[in-house]
């Protein structure tokens, strides 16, 4: 009976050992890093999108997108771009979404690509029924985007946005009178010409 109880007792606290070391080790595990999260930065402060489809509040001021990518590099065949839509209305959204492929989508098909300003950069953003903006970084020479920082091969990446084109008419952001305005941005991380998981973020961008 002794035996018995003596084994109970022991067997009880190899459990709690085991236990209490199981939980050291999670409670001092790294949190992953996400290369797939995207922000809006505004006023020295980036606000995360939360999941595929997320709508932010900012300020009727100029903002920039910030995300991950990996270097383009076209002499290896790899086209690391990001591909964003700007639209006015909510609909356009609904338009695009994960499991299509690239090419059959109407904001970013082959051809919809839309040419920069003379300096290499979008100097403003286009609001067109055809055509999204594509953006990449090369190196410091052929470059649509800032380079932030690098972690391996991913680059934080930022897309400045001061001035909306609306029809001709360049507006600056602290002019514009939309209550609202979206984004669909596409990443295809694996260059697999496939929309999947993570790869796009459809947002709304209300102004105060």
């Amino acid at each position: 009976m002794k035996a018995s109880v003596l084994f109970s007792l022991f067997f009880c606290l190899i459990l709690i050992l085991t236990n209490c070391s199981s939980s050291q080790k999670t409670s001092n595990a790294s949190p992953l890093t996400s290369f797939e999260q995207v922000w809006i930065f505004q006023n020295g402060k980036e606000i995360p999108i939360k999941g595929q489809r997320d709508k932010i509040t900012i300020e009727r001021s100029a903002f920039s997108i910030r995300f991950f990518n990996q270097q383009y590099q076209p002499a290896s065949d790899e086209f690391y771009a990001a591909q964003i839509k700007s639209l006015l209305l909510a609909d356009g959204l609904d338009e695009v979404n994960v499991g299509m492929m690239i090419d059959d989508t109407p904001h970013f098909r082959p051809g919809t690509g839309m040419a920069c300003n003379r300096s290499g950069k979008y100097e403003y953003i286009f609001f067109k029924e055809i055509g999204h903006h594509y953006l990449m970084y090369g190196d410091e020479n052929s470059r649509r985007l800032n380079l932030l920082s690098q972690t391996g091969k991913q680059l934080k990446l930022e897309f400045d946005i001061s001035q909306f084109n609306i029809k001709g008419d360049i507006i600056p952001v602290t002019d514009s009178t939309m209550d609202e305005i979206y984004f669909s941005i596409l990443l295809d991380r694996n260059l697999n010409g496939t929309i999947d998981k993570g790869e796009l973020t459809q947002l709304t961008v209300q102004f105060k």
